[in-house]
């Protein structure tokens, strides 16, 4: 009988195994997404959502008439209905960048120390496949004065605003 034969069999199934152990664990350790998968759709919204707020922040002056921060400023607090929302100009500029998209925007502060949320923009209700994405604004009291708004911002504070967009499609 021939051993080197029984040492090359026994090393063939060890081969074997080690290559069928390797493919299972690549393939149930990586994530395939096929281009009409939802997951990729949700990642293209939240990245939409991301650089729409995103240009709404730092766009210079020339691009939009108003910047992120000066928009939230100018908020006069009153809570919006899906009817009604009292930042005309926001909500323009994110009905044009967020072209078909349906969204709705809530502010996030801490007052008295407890952390209020107020509805901004509503334009329906979010459903299953929606995303959120945010974006924190500095109030100082300078800014608050010229955009006319209702905050209440000392002139030695400061107010950090959490400007939460919820996107999602139809």
């Amino acid at each position: 009988m021939n051993e080197q034969a029984q040492i090359h069999t026994i090393e063939g199934f060890f081969a074997a195994g080690l290559m069928v152990l390797t493919v299972t664990l690549i393939t149930r350790s990586s994530v395939i997404i096929t281009p009409q998968s939802e997951i990729a759709m949700d990642v293209q919204l939240k990245q939409l959502a991301d650089d729409t707020l995103g240009m709404l922040d730092k766009a210079p002056g020339t691009a939009i008439q108003f910047n992120l921060t000066e928009l939230v400023a100018g908020w006069n607090m009153t809570e919006a209905t899906p009817q009604s929302n009292s930042l005309h100009a926001l909500d323009t500029e994110m009905d044009r960048q967020l072209n078909g998209v349906m969204y709705n925007i809530d502010f996030a502060y801490a007052e008295n120390g407890t952390l209020t949320v107020k509805h901004a923009i509503i334009h329906g209700a979010p459903v299953g496949n929606s995303v959120v994405t945010t974006r924190l604004v500095t109030l100082y009291n300078s800014t608050v004065m010229q955009a006319g708004g209702a905050w209440n911002v000392s002139s030695s504070d400061l107010k950090v605003v959490e400007v939460r967009l919820v996107a999602w499609r139809v």
